[in-house]
């Protein structure tokens, strides 16, 4: 589970090489609660998604309902990744450099 899920500390430690030491503390709780926001949205998206679904009998969703909801999470997850790729990769500020010395 841990290293499915480490997703987040690497956004993170691309996000301390973007921020000066002086507002470090700042940009890594805006960048948590974007991460954290997305993770609401995509919860609620996924809801909507399995709301537009007729539940069976039972109470569980159709198969149709599945393949929307993955097809889409997939989507999503497909254009996430194509924007991330494109990111540029951040040496550390000569702050940061300085301060390992």
């Amino acid at each position: 589970m841990g290293f499915f899920s480490a997703s987040s500390s690497t956004v993170m430690t691309h996000g301390r090489g973007i921020f000066p030491d002086r507002l470090i503390g700042r940009g890594i709780s805006t960048m948590n609660t974007s991460v954290m926001l997305g993770v609401a949205c995509m919860q609620t998206l996924s809801g909507i998604i399995g709301d537009a679904f007729e539940p069976l009998a039972s109470g569980a969703r159709t198969e149709d309902a599945y393949r929307e909801l993955f097809g889409t999470l997939t989507l999503v997850l497909i254009v996430a990744i194509a924007i991330y790729s494109r990111s540029q990769d951040v040496k550390p500020c000569e702050e940061m450099k300085a301060a390992r010395r």
